[in-house]
């Protein structure tokens, strides 16, 4: 279509019919998205989020992912919201803007009816919630260089200067490079399946000294010689324990990424709550060998379980 050939009039109505269209277009989507979420075929198809499947399958931007998990979510539990989005008195910003208060009080989405995102926003701030759980952990760059504050070791205590009393907290605060920051996201990555919930850099931290210590300190290595010398051998049995050298073989083969891959041919990247999964099922007779182990995230990896044992993730009737 040669559009310098249209009319005036022709353009305008033509532009007033493609935007119906892409509204229509645009809730026909988020609705096929909310029923894909429901059934979690992102799974299926190598994925490890919805968030996930919308940037590398639908090639959408993260902050366009943001919106749009955001916005399925309100769908799944608020119709009438699809149909907003429909006639156009409710675009996707505002939803996106009434998610909060949507949660406190479903019926408030007629308040933002119409409303620009500014009036959104501040109807919005109505509803926040009063903030519930502790300040996050967070590492961000600084402009300028920060005093660090240390308590002084002296000879007399061998221990810093004021003392520490039970349930004294203290804040730490450093600068540190790049590198340092890497190794940290790449720690918290192998963490993430010990603590699924969160983890804070205190956990992060703490595991590491644990990890020194056990390694360094003289006496952690005496009490594990003394437990070596009285601990039996015991008579080698078939176990679903894997050998920690063989799980670590696993890891670096798997790079440390999910390896489960759709029919497809796309590869889940998660590097987030990892797990090592027998491809033949120890209660199959699966062995602890190192070519019927993988790497899986925990949602493909109970994705798999399913698969093998569907009875076992059945919803009972209800009579």
């Amino acid at each position: 279509m040669n559009l310098k050939k249209l009319s005036n009039s022709e353009l305008l109505n033509n532009t007033l019919k493609l935007s119906q269209t892409e509204r229509e277009t645009m809730v026909d989507l988020l609705l096929h998205l909310v029923e894909i979420d429901n059934r979690s075929l992102y799974l299926s198809e190598g994925y490890s989020s919805m968030f996930d499947y919308l940037i590398r399958e639908l090639k959408l931007s993260s902050s366009a992912a943001g919106r749009r998990v955001k916005a399925i979510r309100i769908l799944a539990v608020n119709p009438d919201s699809a149909t907003m989005l429909r006639d156009g008195s409710l675009n996707l910003s505002t939803l996106c803007e009434a998610a909060n208060a949507i949660k406190e009080d479903p019926k408030v989405i007629n308040r933002f009816k119409g409303a620009s995102k500014a009036k959104a926003q501040l109807i919005a701030s109505e509803y926040k919630l009063a903030p519930k759980k502790k300040l996050k952990d967070s590492i961000k760059p600084l402009g300028r260089k920060v005093l660090e504050l240390s308590l002084p070791i002296t000879p007399a205590s061998g221990s810093g200067g004021n003392r520490s009393l039970v349930g004294i907290t203290h804040k730490i605060q450093f600068q540190a490079k790049d590198e340092f920051v890497e190794k940290l996201k790449e720690v918290k990555a192998l963490l993430s399946n010990k603590y699924s919930a969160g983890i804070t850099l205190e956990k992060v931290f703490t595991e590491c000294m644990e990890v020194y210590l056990d390694k360094h300190s003289p006496t952690r290595r005496d009490v594990r010689r003394k437990k070596r010398k009285i601990k039996l051998v015991e008579a080698k049995k078939r176990t679903r324990n894997i050998p920690v050298d063989v799980r670590d073989q696993v890891f670096v083969r798997d790079e440390n990424q999910c390896t489960y891959i759709s029919e497809n041919g796309i590869r889940c990247c998660s590097t987030y709550n990892l797990q090592v999964d027998h491809i033949k099922p120890y209660a199959l007779g699966g062995s602890n060998e190192l070519s019927n182990l993988r790497i899986l995230c925990a949602k493909h990896n109970r994705l798999e379980a399913m698969r093998f044992f569907p009875e076992c993730y059945l919803k009972p009737k209800v009579a």
